[in-house]
Parts: C-alpha cells; sequence; structure tokens
C-alpha cells in the first residue's frame, strides 16, 4: 500500500501507533477527522512519506514535534 486516504471518516481519538507497519506510504491523508493528541513520531518516521500528510482539520491539542521541522 502506498497511499491511504482516511478523510472524513469520523475517526476519533489519537492517531494510532500501528500506522508503523504501512512503511511504504508516501501520501497519508487523516484530515477533517476527530483525531487529538500528539502525531507519533513512529507516522513522521516513515521513509519515504514525504509526498503528502494531511492532519488539517482535527482536534489537535499538543505541538508539532521537532521533527516536522515547522
Amino acid at each position: 500500500m502506498n497511499e491511504i486516504d482516511l478523510s472524513a471518516t469520523e475517526l476519533v481519538g489519537s492517531i494510532p501507533t500501528t500506522f508503523e507497519s504501512f512503511q511504504n506510504l508516501i501520501s497519508m491523508n487523516l484530515s477533517n477527522n476527530k483525531l487529538n493528541g500528539s502525531i507519533p513520531k513512529e507516522v513522521l518516521n516513515f521513509p519515504r512519506l514525504s509526498n503528502f500528510l494531511n492532519l488539517s482539520q482535527n482536534c489537535q491539542t499538543a505541538p508539532l514535534p521537532q521533527e516536522v521541522g515547522c
């Protein structure tokens, strides 16, 4: 699997660390849900996830990790 789009699927809670099993992802869209908490470092360490990561329109409450580079 290279792409995953779970936008607007009413996901609730924190981003699961089980996404770490998708090491070949180049695109992940989790926008327009009710996700909260922090972004797991496992997600940010995907070697190929540089094309697209969309977490907008959620309820993220924690600051962005330093790995994001902002």
